[in-house]
């Protein structure tokens, strides 16, 4: 993705907005592309955000349809792109194009988190009414829907886990075709996110004012980060990096050492 203003197919599609500004409402979300060159972001107010990892400055903004965005995920290999609204709606993106592909309905409340399967095949949302819904990934079929309070969740690399987070004070590792747990992490507050390193090792949380690394196979605690009312965390793709958002009106991106936890650059814009 280049910094590029594009112009919609037609007036029903959401279009980019100009590149070079930050988000004028609270960050929800942080990703990193596969590469680490670039992070993506989405905010409340509406859009999601491409920025350049290494400067922290913005290459291409994507609007929605207005809604305030929650999360956004990228697919394993960069090339699709799903952002989760208020509005009750996912939308799913082509990143060579910044243009939408297709709308996911089926949540009854916002929807709060998405994550592809490893193999790009699948995409699953959750959302504030409690339900995760596994989608087709290439045509936007729902296929099938688990209820039990889920408020996040991400796909294990393997694609044979997933972690959910609610309001419980627990982040829990199922496994996918049992829907049985298999490990559950305490938080000191209801998780907003949880996800997993690419290799599958280690596992990252946020809840309240920190986010946590755990060792995914005895759930051991290996690192805390400590930034105020984090909203998302996320490992960079080559696992040397953690992305957070949150601070003051959490507006800030903050880049961290995934190895030893110290924060290394706040993202520009916010």
């Amino acid at each position: 993705m280049a910094a590029q203003d594009l112009e919609p197919k037609d007036s029903s599609v959401p279009a980019p907005m100009p590149a070079g500004t930050g988000h004028t409402q609270a960050v929800r979300c942080a990703a990193f592309t596969r590469d680490s060159d670039r992070i993506v972001t989405c905010s409340l107010d509406g859009t999601a955000k491409v920025w350049d990892a290494l400067t922290g400055q913005v290459l291409t903004t994507l609007r929605g349809n207005g809604a305030g965005l929650l999360h956004a995920a990228l697919s394993s290999d960069s090339l699709r792109l799903v952002t989760c609204s208020q509005d009750n709606i996912a939308l799913v993106w082509d990143t060579s194009t910044n243009q939408p592909l297709f709308t996911l309905t089926g949540h009854s409340d916002a929807v709060t988190s998405a994550a592809f399967s490893p193999n790009c095949r699948y995409i699953v949302t959750c959302g504030w009414d409690g339900k995760a819904i596994i989608w087709d990934a290439r045509t936007g079929q729902n296929l099938h829907a688990l209820a039990d309070c889920f408020q996040t969740v991400a796909v294990s690399p393997d694609g044979k886990c997933l972690i959910s987070g609610s309001s419980d004070h627990a982040a829990v590792v199922r496994d996918a075709t049992s829907e049985e747990a298999v490990l559950t992490l305490p938080l000191p507050r209801g998780a907003v996110h949880a996800g997993f390193s690419r290799d599958g090792a280690r596992i990252l949380t946020c809840a309240g004012d920190s986010a946590r690394v755990w060792n995914a196979a005895t759930g051991e605690q290996l690192l805390e980060l400590k930034q105020n009312e984090i909203a998302c965390a996320a490992f960079s793709p080559d696992g040397r990096f953690i992305a957070t958002v949150g601070g003051a009106g959490r507006r800030t991106a903050n880049v961290w050492d995934a190895v030893d936890g110290q924060a290394l650059t706040p993202l520009l814009g916010h």
